[in-house]
């Protein structure tokens, strides 16, 4: 596979048919893979439950874009426009969705799978993004728990070919989420 970077931003990738995700480490001419077998996926927690979202979270789903605007960017929202920007999606699904992590009936997670059409692979690359977890429950297997999901129903969804996400270059915290023993050199640079 190739690595291009976004603008401004740290890129990784997932590939279905390989079950890697391709992390930049060091700069964009050196790659890292995770192998998603045997790395994020045997750190889900039993007493998550992931569903996808329904408009009864957009609230909690408008509050999560807010917190992590302010965490990861020191912007204030405008709250009616990240509202309405929340239901939007709901009302159009088939560009972008949500996937909720529920822990004791409490939501402690959330992202959101929008879509990019690839004319090359004639299928749909899901790009995960708006990946907050709640600062308690941080460190837990959260995000892991919401990235075996999605993993799963790309792969069960027809015209999927790929995962992708992007995390912003100075979003440490983030970066380190997606940091694991797991990770090993691609025989390629």
């Amino acid at each position: 596979p190739t690595f291009v970077p976004g603008l401004a931003h740290f890129s990784a990738r997932f590939e279905a048919q390989s079950n890697r995700l391709f992390l930049p480490c060091g700069g964009s001419e050196h790659l890292s893979t995770l192998d998603l077998t045997n790395g994020l996926t045997s750190l889900m927690p039993d007493d998550l439950t992931i569903r996808r979202a329904t408009v009864d979270d957009a609230e909690t789903l408008a509050r999560f874009n807010e917190a992590m605007a302010e965490e990861t960017e020191d912007k204030t929202l405008d709250p009616d426009t990240v509202r309405a920007g929340v239901r939007a999606v709901f009302d159009t699904p088939e560009q972008a969705f949500y996937f909720i992590a529920e822990r004791d009936g409490k939501v402690v997670g959330s992202l959101m799978i929008t879509t990019e059409w690839s004319d090359w692979r004639n299928a749909d690359f899901w790009w995960i993004q708006s990946v907050y977890v709640r600062p308690s429950a941080r460190r837990t297997g959260v995000y892991a728990a919401l990235h075996r999901e999605v993993r799963r129903r790309a792969r069960e969804a027809d015209g999927v070919c790929g995962l992708r996400l992007y995390v912003e270059p100075d979003n440490a915290a983030a970066q380190a989420a997606y940091e694991t023993p797991a990770l090993n050199d691609p025989p390629y640079r």
